[in-house]
């Protein structure tokens, strides 16, 4: 990934990558501030493998951060500042973060670390470093970033995804959204959600521009603003999350949603009655896409194109698996199911990540050896405890659940969590 963006920054140096407010930054002055945040990581003792908390809400420094982290061979664990103190505590006390990178307005909200850096008030301390790219060595098994999920004992997992998974991710994501240097995205999604991970590089890695919304709590009268004023083509977030969005531009107003080509939904079922007047109006010009895939298994492991809507109230299914991606269906048994029939979804391949941080037990229990391994990477095999069956067509559609985790919002909540 970091190869990538600076071959990007090489081709496309002036072009804006990103927009926050009325704050412009270039290709060229991204990659310069995160290789001067990276060498001061470097001398604070990040090495390859090194997890750095980033407490930082949706800004540029929330990106120079990551790039810095990521160029330094660290993985970064992204931190919500809205997250409860108790629960931004355990984030960094679990993931052994040497170093966390938070906002001066943030750090009364952390636990006192004796290696916190302030990027708004600590920038002088860097603002001398080398500029150029840092020579770090990262393999593709090398760590990327640990996002913590729900967890039934009454405690978040991290779940370790690796530069190899994300790169297979981006592969097939910049692809088949048509990413380029004219693309555009709003980043919608809170930082530490899974699917926001991708689209904080992907319109980076293509020569496009990042548009980062101002906000501490979901506006969506902002995002619909700021979708017709830079006139962005891809969204990604959560359904509920795009909901409001075409409610807000109402049927007068769908203009404001016309630059739109590519609205990929995913985390929980599409309510397409919710989508369908917008959808079907002549402001629209964009394609939805239903994803699906786990955080352990760097986001989306499958997708489905909607390109027609034979009534409003259809099952969107969750599609075919991206490139390099191995999806079973499993019975109690470990036996494929047949056609038809319902059973627990299973994941090989190249997203597949290296399990959840210090709890090998539970590591144990979902990732295990993979029956069907063909040799190409597949050796594991990742058991969601979602239930699907196969369409006729041979897209997947989501069932439900075999346990008792629940959605909200696109976001997995272990009931164990939140028992009073």
């Amino acid at each position: 990934i970091v190869q990538w963006f600076e071959s990007q920054v090489a081709q496309s140096p002036d072009n804006v990558a990103l927009v926050y407010d009325d704050t412009e930054l270039t290709y060229k002055g991204l990659n310069e501030k995160a290789n001067q945040l990276a060498r001061h990581l470097l001398e604070q003792g990040v090495v390859q493998n090194s997890r750095v908390g980033i407490c930082l809400d949706r800004s540029i420094d929330l990106i120079v951060s990551i790039l810095a982290v990521l160029k330094a061979g660290g993985a970064y664990v992204p931190m919500d500042a809205n997250y409860p103190k108790e629960r931004l505590a355990f984030l960094a006390n679990d993931c052994k973060a040497p170093l966390v990178i938070t906002h001066s307005n943030v750090a009364d909200r952390l636990p006192n670390f004796e290696s916190t850096f302030l990027i708004d008030s600590d920038w002088s301390q860097i603002d001398a470093n080398e500029s150029s790219n840092v020579c770090v060595n990262i393999s593709e098994n090398d760590q990327i970033y640990i996002i913590y999920t729900s967890g039934s004992t009454g405690q978040p997992k991290g779940a370790v995804v690796t530069h190899s998974g994300e790169l297979n991710l981006q592969h097939w994501y910049t692809q088949e959204m048509h990413f380029s240097q004219a693309t555009k995205t709003l980043l919608v999604s809170a930082v530490g959600f899974d699917l926001t991970q991708k689209n904080l590089f992907a319109v980076l890695l293509q020569g496009g521009t990042l548009v980062i919304p101002k906000m501490d709590l979901y506006d969506e009268e902002l995002l619909v603003t700021l979708i017709e004023k830079h006139e962005v083509s891809v969204v990604n977030c959560a359904p509920s999350a795009f909901y409001p969005l075409v409610e807000t531009a109402s049927f007068e107003s769908y203009k404001a949603l016309s630059s739109l080509k590519h609205v990929v939904l995913g985390g929980e079922p599409i309510q397409l009655p919710l989508l369908y007047p917008w959808l079907a109006s002549e402001a629209s010009q964009a394609q939805l896409i239903n994803s699906y895939g786990p955080t352990e298994c760097t986001d989306v492991v499958a997708f489905h194109r909607l390109t027609e809507i034979a009534y409003p109230d259809q099952i969107i299914p969750i599609g075919l698996p991206i490139q390099n991606t191995q999806l079973t269906i499993l019975n109690d048994n470990n036996q494929q199911v047949a056609p038809g029939c319902v059973g627990e979804l299973c994941i090989s391949g190249a997203g597949v990540g290296l399990g959840y941080l210090g709890r090998d037990e539970l590591t144990k229990e979902v990732f295990v050896e993979n029956p069907f391994d063909d040799g190409a990477n597949n050796s594991l095999l990742y058991r969601t405890g979602d239930l699907v069956r196969y369409q006729k067509d041979g897209n997947l559609v989501y069932v439900g659940r075999k346990d008792f985790q629940i959605k909200l919002r696109g976001l997995r909540i272990e009931l164990g969590e939140i028992e009073w």
